[in-house]
């Protein structure tokens, strides 16, 4: 009798352990399904946060852009012009640089005019004939500095250093050229920011234009 209490007591120890040691196993696994599934509301709330946030930063760097394109019909002075192109892309898109060059026919080469982001010892002029030059006017579209594959002493290091180089045309002459470095945090610019750069390029043309008629009837009528 005495051997049999102790069997029987054994065996009640041991299956109040084992339900003991099955239910803190129960209780572990709830809790990490319930880690988990917080862990995975978590991420999807700040996927959702960042994605807002860089899709209206987006969107209205878009807006801007499209009002400073829209609005150059309304520039009738060189520095307006160049600070439409400059400053204000520079500046919604933020971006390390940027520079226009426009072209000086007797001197054959593009002079640079406004920048940020470029030193005062940095490039300040290039050929007209420059590779760079005859791709754009072959193609009549922007070039990204690895299509362009233009290496030349002067330009900025880093993440100024020319990312996009977009042609402005009067009519059929190449007038200018804007130049746009990377985002500050180094990252190139995505077909939609190229997409937007190049989308000032036909209304700062008529602007250039506008300012070469106006000039030149000015100077028609001194001569009267």
């Amino acid at each position: 009798a005495l051997l049999l209490a102790f069997v029987s007591l054994i065996d009640w120890l041991t299956s109040r352990l084992i339900s003991e040691y099955h239910l803190a196993l129960a209780f572990e696994a709830f809790a990490a399904i319930g880690m988990g599934f917080a862990l995975d509301r978590l991420h999807g709330a700040l996927e959702s946060v960042t994605d807002r946030l860089f899709f209206r930063s987006r969107h209205i760097a878009e807006q801007q852009l499209e009002r400073v394109a829209r609005s150059l019909s309304f520039a009738n002075r060189l520095p307006s012009i160049e600070e439409a192109l400059v400053d204000e892309p520079a500046r919604w898109l933020e971006l390390a640089s940027a520079a226009i060059f426009r072209h000086d026919a007797e001197r054959q080469c593009f002079v640079r005019g406004r920048s940020l982001g470029w030193q005062p010892d940095d490039l300040k002029e290039f050929p007209d004939d420059a590779p760079v030059v005859r791709y754009m006017h072959a193609d009549r579209a922007a070039l990204t500095s690895r299509s362009a594959a233009w290496e030349i002493e002067g330009l900025p290091a880093g993440a100024a250093a020319p990312a996009l180089y977009v042609p402005i045309f009067c009519r059929h002459t190449l007038y200018a050229v804007a130049v746009y470095g990377a985002h500050v945090n180094s990252t190139l610019p995505d077909p939609g920011e190229i997409a937007l750069l190049a989308a000032l390029a036909p209304e700062a043309g008529l602007a250039f234009n506008q300012l070469a008629y106006e000039e030149l009837s000015k100077q028609l009528a001194e001569k009267v």
